[in-house]
């Protein structure tokens, strides 16, 4: 028998043995083995975020394991001077043991991952790393592996701290705001026989024409609703005073614009009383009203616990220092980018987080921070809930269904069949749990709110473009650009150990 390989990096095999290998590995597989005896020898650091585990396999499963490959191997195999499957043992073992050795270790690894996990109750993140096996011959075979998990936090006071928290007071004049919303929400456009003002909708067709002659875009029978701000200023001022049945031309940079005016309609806006009222799904105005101050102070109060709850959790995490899980980190990070992204592109305006950044790699460092903070606190929260044994009652899941379901015009049990199909259904579950948890913290602290600092409204961040946009007539904010840093238990997805590279 050749000499087993002594330890090292699990290697890729080269050359022509890969084809066999590969074919022989793949019928191991088949088997779908689910367990792999063994013992832990090491582990390093076993209350941190990161934890190095050796471990040793028992040797006659591993010799089964590698005859079995080996007979797999010499069914497929072809060497020079040996029809398929007739070359002998010693030959096989020799050219490919080491490639067999490597390849075992791969695939038993994912089912010492999964029963450590099991046997510790650890939260394993991300992919665990082999960093090392031994197989030499005639001495026990161990794999070191090294993952990132949840790391096991001692909370220290929770309980009677104080805590100053923003204030958002109602402006006395929120609801009739939110009713000249609602209003606007409900307006109506009617036909018209005068020329087009200020406030009006039109309907046009419309032809651009490029610099060189070429059509850009042309359509007929388009409605803007509100043309004094969705039209270029150009436009408008041509538009002034135009009935149906008029064009006009305007030249707008390197674009020339065609129209017709087909029709003009005057925006009509109802008036708050009964009548309206009952249109919206109220008995009478003073319900609409009512209704209306509710659900307002139910907006205010819940931002106001946030800001509390938000300042709580930074007290918290400035009062216990521990290591986060790297993979963790990177997963938050990535949906904060994500969550960035989208605001810039569904307002044009520059996310809180954007507001005083200048660079994008200023933004990575932020985003970085942002990230730690976030990691740490739900870490935290999560550890106090267990400490306090905070649990998920079946009310607790129906009343958020309930609340669920109203938002979003559904029953309850199809609110449910939807996480379910979604496989959305355990981290709805653990969102449930974490707003008992919060409204634990929030009861069990004392929590002063402040009046706001007055600062500085955040600049809009909009940038004008060099030319016309030719797809339409419509103007709009751009977003800044902005490069977001590529970096819960949601990062767990994938725990089958990879290689470490030298590189690594």
């Amino acid at each position: 028998m050749v000499d087993e390989k002594e330890g090292g990096q699990a290697t890729a095999i080269e050359g022509e043995s890969k084809g066999a290998l590969d074919s022989a590995v793949g019928k191991v597989r088949e088997h779908k083995e689910d367990q792999i005896t063994f013992k832990v020898l090491d582990e390093e650091n076993p209350s941190g975020a990161r934890r190095k585990v050796r471990v040793e396999i028992d040797q006659a499963e591993w010799d089964r394991r590698l005859a079995e490959l080996f007979k797999n191997v010499k069914a497929q195999a072809t060497l020079p001077g040996f029809r398929k499957g007739k070359a002998p043992m010693s030959l096989l073992q020799k050219r490919y043991r080491d490639g067999a050795v490597n390849e075992l270790v791969e695939k038993i690894s994912p089912l010492i991952v999964r029963d450590y996990e099991a046997d510790k109750k650890l939260v394993i993140y991300g992919t665990p790393l082999i960093t090392e096996y031994n197989a030499k011959d005639g001495e026990p075979v161990t794999i070191t592996l090294e993952m990132e998990i949840k790391p096991e936090i001692v909370p220290g006071k929770y309980k009677g701290l104080d805590v100053e928290a923003t204030d958002h007071p109602l402006p006395e004049d929120a609801v009739s705001n939110r009713l000249t919303e609602l209003r606007e929400q409900n307006a109506v456009f009617e036909e018209v026989e005068r020329g087009w003002q200020q406030g009006d909708g039109v309907v046009i067709d419309y032809k651009l024409v490029g610099e060189k002659g070429k059509t850009l875009s042309h359509k007929a029978n388009q409605f803007i609703d509100n043309a004094s701000t969705n039209l270029q200023p150009e436009v408008v001022t041509a538009l002034a005073d135009k009935k149906a049945g008029e064009q006009f031309e305007v030249q707008v940079a390197e674009v020339h614009y065609s129209i017709t005016v087909k029709a003009v309609k005057e925006k009509k806006v109802p008036e708050i009383n009964d009548d309206f009222a009952k249109d919206v799904g109220f008995a009478d105005e003073s319900e609409l009203r009512a209704k209306t101050l509710a659900e307002l102070e139910k907006v205010v109060n819940s931002s106001k616990a946030d800001e509390a709850f938000e300042a709580l959790t930074l007290k918290l995490v400035e009062a216990h220092d521990f290591d986060i899980p790297e993979a963790l980190k990177q997963h938050v990070q990535k949906e904060m980018a994500e969550s960035d992204m989208q605001y810039l592109r569904s307002t044009g305006y520059r996310p809180p987080r954007l507001q005083n950044v200048a660079e994008p790699e200023e933004y990575g460092k932020v985003l970085d921070q942002d990230a730690v903070q976030r990691v740490k606190g739900f870490l935290l929260i999560d550890a106090i809930g267990k400490k306090e044994n905070i649990e998920v009652a079946d009310e607790d899941i129906q009343k958020a269904l309930e609340e669920q379901g109203q938002e979003q015009g559904r029953k309850p049990v199809a609110v449910r069949a939807s996480l379910e199909r979604n496989k959305q259904w355990a981290r709805f579950l653990e969102q449930v749990r974490f707003e008992k948890i919060r409204e634990f913290l929030l009861k069990e602290n004392n929590i002063t709110y402040v009046a706001a600092k007055e600062e500085e409204s955040p600049a809009a961040a909009e940038h004008e473009s060099d030319h016309v946009h030719t797809s339409d007539l419509t103007t709009g904010k751009k977003p800044v650009d902005a490069t977001a840093s590529e970096s819960t238990e949601t990062a767990n997805d994938d725990k089958k150990p990879a290689k470490k590279t030298e590189k690594e």
